[in-house]
Order: C-alpha cells, then structure tokens, then sequence
C-alpha cells in the first residue's frame, strides 16, 4: 500500500502528461473526443508513461515545478505535431509507399479539403434542381455530410442563374451536403492531389 502511495505523484504526472499529447492530438487531427472517451484514460497513462521515459533522458533544470511545465508543454506541442504529419500528404504518400491501402482520415471530407490551393464546389439537387457554385471556406467538422461554406457563389433554378456573386466575396451561402445529391469538387491544377491522380 505504501509502495502506491508513494508512486501516486508519478502516475499524477503520467495521466497529465498523456492527456495533453492526447487531447492535443485529437483536436488537431478532428477526431470526435467523445467517441474515444473511454480509452482515454488508458491512452493518458500509456503515453505519459513513454513520453515521461523519454524526457527523463534529458538533463533536468535542477527544479521540479520548471521541468513538469516544460514537460506538459512538450506534450500538448508534440501531440499537434504528430497530427499535423499524419494528416499530411507526405505521410499518405508514405503509406501508398508502404502498399498500405488505409487512409489516416475518418470523415472523407478531411481528405478532399486538404490541399494547399483554392477549391471551388458545385453541389446540385435533381430533386429541386437547383444548383449552387462557388469557392470552398469551411467545412463542418466530425460528420461524413457536412454542412459547407461557399464564398463567391452563383445558384441556378431549373439551369437559369438566379443570383452571381462571383465577384463578391463577402457574399456567402451555407449549405447542407446531405440535402443534395451531387456534389463536385475542382481543384487547382497545381494541387498535390491533381497532380497524384494524375501520376495514377
């Protein structure tokens, strides 16, 4: 009992430690933290407990309240920065690389957006027909239909433009993806990806 008492303060700074990576890293790969919730815990302690080893094999400031900060803001900075190279297109070449036929991305959306360059997006309804062009600004996070911000658009009724906003960038449209059944997206010519299809 004594020998867990005394290990309390390490474990205190293991669940800490691997909180901020993991909470860091899940918010900058935009996961759903409320799906993982129940591994949290033991991802908290597993993690801290590997960076905790790793830190120790640095020299220490001489003061323990310096170094547990500098450890906990390693931590959070570390946990965005392996997301920022798993979510990258250097990594998805690296698992092509690797015949490894798995995308790091849940929501498909995140992998259509990632791309340095403008995207314009043409979304059209058959059931309504009516159709909305226009630059991509924002997608909706954590869902496979989201809801999408267009900037500079145009909309069509039964092929007849209604309103052209293309000029106008201050003029924008939200709309939501699951109430239409085609959805078009164009890159840059320039873009990573088109240049990746094209390579085949």
């Amino acid at each position: 009992m004594e020998s867990i008492i005394n290990m309390l303060p390490d474990i205190i700074i293991y669940i800490v430690l691997g909180y901020l990576f993991c909470t860091t890293y899940t918010f900058a790969r935009k996961q759903d933290t409320n799906s993982n919730y129940q591994y949290l815990f033991l991802k908290s302690i597993t993690w801290g407990f590997v960076l905790k080893k790793i830190y120790d094999e640095f020299p220490s400031t001489g003061k323990y309240t310096i170094d547990i900060i500098g450890m906990a803001i390693a931590s959070a900075l570390l946990g965005g920065l392996i997301a920022m190279v798993i979510g990258s297109w250097v990594f998805e070449k690296f698992l092509n690389f690797l015949h490894v036929g798995r995308n790091p991305n849940k929501y498909i959306w995140n992998d259509l957006i990632h791309d340095k360059y403008a995207i314009s997006v043409r979304v059209e309804d058959e059931t309504t027909h009516r159709i909305y062009e226009g630059d991509l600004v924002s997608v909706e996070e954590l869902t496979e239909k989201p809801q999408i911000l267009l900037s500079a658009y145009k909309e069509f009724k039964n092929g007849v433009l209604v309103h052209n906003y293309s000029e106008s960038y201050e003029q924008t449209v939200l709309i939501d993806t699951s109430k239409f059944s085609a959805i078009k997206l164009i890159y840059a010519k320039e873009g990573h990806k088109v240049k990746e299809w094209a390579r085949g």
